[in-house]
């Protein structure tokens, strides 16, 4: 099975990498994570271009300023 699990973070880093670590160890599923980086600033952006290298998986969208949960969805 193959999902997608979508994730929306502002200023959030510590939490956001236990996150993505445990939507990468699911078993039984393929999964595409899709991260919404709400204009962090506490070194979110540098994170998510570093994973991106390892993994094909992984699709960010950086926005320029903090939508919200609301405006990241």
């Amino acid at each position: 099975m193959r999902v997608a699990i979508l994730i929306i973070t502002y200023n959030r880093l510590e939490l956001l990498e236990i996150c993505i670590k445990k939507a990468f160890a699911q078993n039984d599923v393929d999964v595409d994570i899709v991260v919404v980086n709400n204009a962090s600033s506490d070194g979110t952006r540098e994170y998510l271009e570093n994973l991106r290298k390892r993994h094909h998986n992984l699709y960010v969208i950086t926005e320029q300023e903090n939508l919200g949960g609301a405006g990241g969805f």
